[in-house]
Formats: structure tokens, sequence, C-alpha cells
């Protein structure tokens, strides 16, 4: 369910017995952790850890999320544990959480690695870890990504380029920015009003 309202889920979940549905589980944590209730989705997921119901791969990207918000950096570990131990870490939206989650927290090592080791990426993997490295300081390290992905068969969106300018604009890389601007406009990203006249 996607509900809203966490007062409305947190109704429902009260009058039926969730013990074993890890899908009502879901349904509650994903309803904090979208709402910004962080500490709260994390508590849910406690509880339903105490109960002995068996997290499925629908748990994770709330409960990571979470992490994030709350920038729980060994929480997030502890979580990610659990999603090796249960095999999720090929699950494309896990590992775009934990990419996004570790490049929040600065952790790029960890974003790297996890980044490297999906089977499959999509736009949201490039960015994220493309934006980590960049918020962080790391422009060299974010151009070569942007690269990267400019050579795969993945189309870059006007997120991506707000977040690569500043790579561009700190290393002075005033051809490639140029480059940068003119992709923008052709693909109407236009309205992009982040730029760094550093």
């Amino acid at each position: 369910s996607h509900l809203r309202d966490p007062a409305s889920s947190l109704s429902v979940f009260g009058r039926v017995s969730p013990a074993k549905n890890v899908y009502l589980w879901n349904s509650i944590i994903r309803a904090l952790s979208q709402n910004g209730l962080f500490p709260k989705a994390l508590e849910f997921y406690g509880k339903l850890r105490e109960s002995k119901v068996t997290p499925d791969k629908f748990t994770f990207p709330p409960v990571v999320k979470a992490c994030a918000g709350l920038f729980d950096e060994n929480m997030g570990n502890f979580v990610y544990k659990q999603i090796l131990e249960l095999g999720f870490e090929s699950d494309l939206y896990i590992a775009n959480a934990l990419v996004d989650m570790y490049s929040r927290m600065g952790l790029l090592g960890r974003a790297r690695q996890v980044f490297d080791e999906m089977p499959v990426r999509d736009l949201v993997s490039w960015n994220s870890l493309i934006s980590g490295y960049s918020s962080h300081g790391y422009y060299e390290e974010a151009l070569e990504l942007y690269h990267e992905l400019r050579n795969s068969w993945i189309v870059p969106d006007s997120f991506t380029v707000s977040s690569v300018l500043p790579a561009f604009g700190n290393l002075l890389v005033v051809k490639e920015g140029q480059g940068l601007h003119g992709f923008a406009l052709k693909s109407g990203f236009d309205s992009v009003v982040v730029v760094n006249n550093g």
C-alpha cells in the first residue's frame, strides 16, 4: 500500500495482526520513511526483526533511506550486513539506496564498492555516486564517472547535469563545461539553474 499518511498506516497496522505478515511491516516502514519519520521507520524495522519476520527485498530500500536520512553509519552498516546475509545486494533498488546512503554520508569508497558490484545500474545509480563525489569535493572522480556514464547506454538527465556542473567549474574544464552546457540546452535542461561561477 502506498499510504502517504503515517497515522492511517499506524491505525491499520494496529487493527490487524502483523506478526508474520512482511507486507504489512513493509507498508508501515515505507510510509514512515517516505514521510521523513526516519527514527520511527527504524524503530518498526527493529520490531519486525524482534517478531522473527524475515525481511524481503521490499523491506530494505526505505530502511536504508531512513539510515541515510539520519546519517546513521552504524545502523547503515548493520542493515547492509543483513542485506548481504539475505543475498539481496544485487537488487537494483536496494543497491541504489545503499549507493545513495553511503554517498550522502561521505563514505564514497563504500558507495563506489556497492556501485562497482551492481550487476545492473540505472540512471539513479550513476546520479547518486556522481552527486556524492561532487558534493564532497571529489571533482575529478565526479567527472571521470560522468564520462563513464556518457559512454554507457544511459542518457544523463537534469539532475546529472546539475550534479556534475560544480566539477567542471572547480576544475576549470572550460571546453568540456561548454560541451555540457550545449548538451543541457539540446536536451531541454536549460532550466537547470545550479551554476558555479567559482
